[in-house]
């Protein structure tokens, strides 16, 4: 069972990839408002699918991104961002350090974001990402 169970997550895992990396990109060129096809997907998946929803977790809160696969992680983080007014942020809490994300945010949002390490593993990573 558990080695089904393990598969199955895998195979939940390309999808998602799959679906992140190839199919919203298609239908975000062919002009497809992707929020309003999207927006109503934790409705109808339900709060159980709903780890931390930007209406939920701002301005001190902390988003806890390691139950979530590593295809919505990125997704999640950004959203969380754009929620944000000046001056507010969030507490980022990974499993791995999110330096990658860092560069990310530098190249996307030059002098946009504030980015300050509460904590730095070894299991553990808080950072304070901000809005400028």
């Amino acid at each position: 069972m558990t080695a089904a169970a393990g598969a199955l997550h895998a195979l939940f895992d390309a999808h998602l990839g799959k679906e992140n990396d190839l199919l919203l990109p298609v239908l975000a060129d062919a002009g497809v408002d992707l929020g309003s096809l999207l927006g109503d997907m934790h409705d109808i998946l339900g709060p159980a699918h709903d780890h931390a929803s930007p209406a939920t977790v701002a301005n001190g809160e902390e988003l806890d991104v390691r139950p979530l696969a590593p295809a919505l992680r990125r997704q999640k983080i950004f959203a969380m961002f754009h929620v944000l007014s000046a001056g507010e942020a969030f507490v980022l809490v990974n499993d791995h350090d999110p330096k990658p994300l860092y560069y990310q945010f530098q190249a996307e949002h030059p002098d946009e974001f504030a980015w300050d390490y509460l904590e730095s593993g070894p299991e553990v990573w808080r950072v304070r990402i901000g809005k400028s």
